[in-house]
């Protein structure tokens, strides 16, 4: 969400938690299920398979689903595709990192970049962040043009 907010406006994002008998139970996350995105730079299709409860509630495309099942035949979820260039299935950091905090202990702990939830977030956001960029040329030179990303888009080769 931090990476998308970059490049684009979200409306009716809401906060959610993950399943109570998840393997990390309770999470704080985020739900995209009736959030819109605009942006001049991507375009966004977000597809939530199932609600917290495990209740099926949408179904990606013939082939979006074909996405999934050619970098991740065992439908790890988040899986998150970057412009057919780049692939990243499942969390990028653990859940554990906010297991147990709250919606507001969590973007207290954000406030300080030296915190193990900034560094986990801000640090997985700098990566999506960075493989947009390679994806869009660049654009815009705001988000793409700092060194951070730029580093990082020198390792994503």
């Amino acid at each position: 969400m931090i990476a998308l907010s970059r490049f684009g406006t979200f409306s009716g994002l809401q906060t959610t938690s993950s399943s109570s008998s998840d393997v990390f139970p309770n999470t704080p996350t985020l739900t995209f299920r009736n959030a819109t995105y605009s942006s001049q730079y991507l375009d966004l299709r977000a597809v939530e398979t199932t609600d917290r409860d495990r209740n099926p509630l949408q179904s990606p495309s013939a082939s979006e689903q074909q996405l999934v099942d050619s970098y991740d035949p065992a439908g790890t979820i988040p899986f998150i595709d970057i412009a057919n260039r780049y692939a990243i299935s499942g969390a990028m950091y653990s859940p554990d990192t906010v297991g147990g905090m709250s919606w507001q202990a969590v973007a207290d702990a954000l406030k300080d970049p030296n915190s193990t939830q900034a560094r986990a977030i801000i640090g997985s956001a700098n990566l999506i962040t960075a493989a947009i960029c390679k994806a869009t040329g660049d654009q815009p030179g705001t988000v793409c043009g700092g060194t951070t990303i730029q580093d990082l888009e020198k390792k994503l080769g």
